[in-house]
């Protein structure tokens, strides 16, 4: 979809992110998974996938863009789609619109962007208080969607939805294993090289994932020993000033 691409290109290189920072750890971890079907064991980068971080958001962002405007793209030109936007401040209004969507069993999205509450739902949920509804547009839809979704801003578990509505996910087919660090992995590979050949898949992952702990330790240990040595060298010798 050449639209979502454009916004994930957007939001990628948007220069809210120097202000946001940068999450150093995300992608320095290394998960090892076993394949469900034919049990193979491979290892690939982890991401953290969290809503601050620039590697992670946009995407994340870019598959719920293109998730909700499938969603939102079936209900028109009825019923139709009705929207929101109210302050967090000074209370959540999430719980009061929960009780709304019940009442009307309704779909609801909710999507945290900064300080504001953005709210879509297939039903007009307008009650005594605030938020109050009104219909859209699609044009509307895709303006209101997009400035949602945007990133950085998105809260962490920002985004909530009804059944009706919610994403859902394929099943995998990979188990995970273990999660490490790729230095560990490195480590394991080269200690279990020249035996790969020898050994049958379940041995293979049993002696890799052996290798994995023992490279962890060694790393926990190094790391230890490195820490115990920055100490001693901030230590003052006090018997050389008097």
């Amino acid at each position: 979809m050449t639209f979502v691409k454009q916004k994930r290109a957007e939001w990628q290189h948007s220069g809210k992110w120097e202000k946001a920072g940068k999450n150093k750890k995300c992608g320095t971890g290394c998960v090892v998974l076993r394949n469900k079907y034919n049990q193979e064991i491979h290892d690939q980068t982890a991401f953290c996938k969290r809503w601050d971080c620039r590697t992670c958001a946009p995407d994340r962002a870019a598959e719920e863009l293109a998730h909700y405007l499938r969603v939102f793209h079936d209900l028109f030109p009825d019923p139709g789609l009705f929207y929101a936007e109210i302050s967090m401040l000074p209370e959540d209004p999430r719980p009061r619109l929960r009780q709304r969507c019940a009442v009307k069993n309704s779909e609801l999205l909710t999507v945290v962007n900064s300080s504001v509450l953005y709210c879509f739902s297939s039903a007009d949920l307008t009650g005594s208080k605030a938020p109050y509804f009104r219909r859209l547009t699609w044009n509307e839809v895709v303006e209101k969607l997009v400035a949602a979704l945007r990133v950085p801003g998105i809260r962490p578990h920002g985004i909530s939805a009804s059944a009706g509505w919610r994403r859902k996910d394929a099943p995998g087919t990979h188990r995970r294993l273990i999660f490490t660090s790729r230095e560990a992995i490195r480590r394991a590979k080269e200690r279990i090289f020249g035996l790969e050949d020898e050994l049958d898949r379940d041995q293979y992952a049993e002696v890799l994932l052996a290798y994995i702990r023992a490279a962890e330790e060694e790393l926990e240990r190094e790391r230890n020993k490195a820490a115990r040595a920055a100490e001693q060298t901030e230590e003052v010798d006090f018997d050389n000033f008097l």
